[in-house]
C-alpha cells in the first residue's frame, strides 16, 4: 500500500469517527514503524542508508528523530558511563 493511499484511508477513518482529520498526520505511524524495524532487524543498523532511502529522510538527523531508542539500552549507556 502506498503512503498516499494509507494517508487517505487514515483520514477517511478519522472523519467517520467524528475527528477533525486536518489536525492529524502519519508522523506517529512513521516513527513507530521505523522504530519497529530498527528494533526487530538488528542488521538494518548496518544498512542505515537503505532505511533512510525507504523513509525518504535526507540526513541521519532526520532519520534519528523518527527512531525511538529502547529505554533499557539508553540506561545501559548511562550506567556504563557511571552517571
Amino acid at each position: 500500500m502506498s503512503c498516499t493511499r494509507f494517508r487517505e484511508l487514515f483520514k477517511e477513518s478519522l472523519g467517520q469517527l467524528g475527528y477533525d482529520c486536518s489536525i492529524y498526520s502519519l508522523h506517529s505511524s512513521r516513527a513507530g514503524r521505523a522504530t519497529e524495524i530498527v528494533n526487530n532487524f538488528p542488521d538494518i543498523k548496518e544498512r542505515e542508508r537503505l532505511l533512510k532511502l525507504h523513509g525518504r529522510w535526507k540526513s541521519d538527523i532526520a532519520k534519528d528523530m523518527y527512531v525511538q531508542e529502547d529505554i533499557q539500552e539508553r540506561l545501559a549507556v548511562t550506567k556504563a558511563l557511571g552517571l
